[in-house]
């Protein structure tokens, strides 16, 4: 073959990779602009909705109630989201970013508890031996208003930045990959402007949700 046309096959070739590296790892932003958007999640449990521009959660009981992204999912990855904690409740008042989950059992998260203005980087331990979980300082986390959370995760390292300043890192090669959701603990929470860009890569097994195995029956009792 002619070297110039094997010149011209090889840079094809490089053309057509870097094309489909940047398809798959471009930035996706996920709407909530209708009721229809809340068919991307898996919701088990809570009182997830869909309105006003923002995917709401309005059960303030719940103590940890996940909204899965149905897929797909992402080893190293850049999210953004914006959330609002309404300051109604007795309870924490967190909201949540859930990353490199497995399972339902096994994912880490981000917590913002803007009741006793904690922050957490958590990750539940395999075969129900409880979590690991670590507390950074923060000044005030204010509820009531909108806060920006963005995660980085670079091989085991993840940093998170909130309202545009950098806040920690963390290291950890427990989960490498996974499932993302957005998680609500004890509040009136709102998520909006959510974007992921990442490499999608193919999950071990696939991600099923159990539907709850029980209900609240009376809310007093917290049963």
């Amino acid at each position: 073959m002619n070297p110039r046309h094997l010149t011209a096959l090889a840079l094809c070739r490089h053309l057509v990779l870097s094309l489909l590296l940047i398809a798959a790892s471009r930035a996706a932003e996920l709407p909530f602009a209708t009721p229809a958007d809340l068919l991307a999640w898996k919701t088990p449990d809570g009182k997830w909705a869909v309105k006003e521009g923002a995917l709401t959660q309005s059960d303030e009981q719940q103590r940890g109630t996940i909204a899965w992204l149905a897929k797909p999912a992402y080893g190293d990855l850049d999210l953004s989201v914006e959330f609002f904690v309404q300051p109604k409740g007795s309870g924490v008042r967190a909201a949540g970013v859930v990353f490199h989950a497995a399972d339902q059992d096994n994912y880490a998260y981000l917590h913002f508890d803007t009741k006793s203005h904690n922050i957490l980087w958590v990750r539940l331990n395999p075969a129900g031996k409880g979590k690991d979980a670590r507390r950074h300082p923060h000044p005030p986390l204010a509820a009531n208003r909108w806060h920006t959370a963005r995660l980085v995760v670079k091989g085991t390292t993840q940093t998170l930045h909130l309202d545009g300043k950098p806040l920690f890192t963390e290291s950890d090669d427990a989960l490498p990959a996974g499932h993302v959701g957005l998680r609500a603990g004890q509040g009136r929470v709102a998520f909006r402007k959510l974007s992921i860009t990442g490499t999608p890569v193919q999950p071990e097994r696939e991600f099923a949700i159990r539907p709850p195995l029980f209900g609240t029956v009376c809310r007093d009792a917290g049963a």
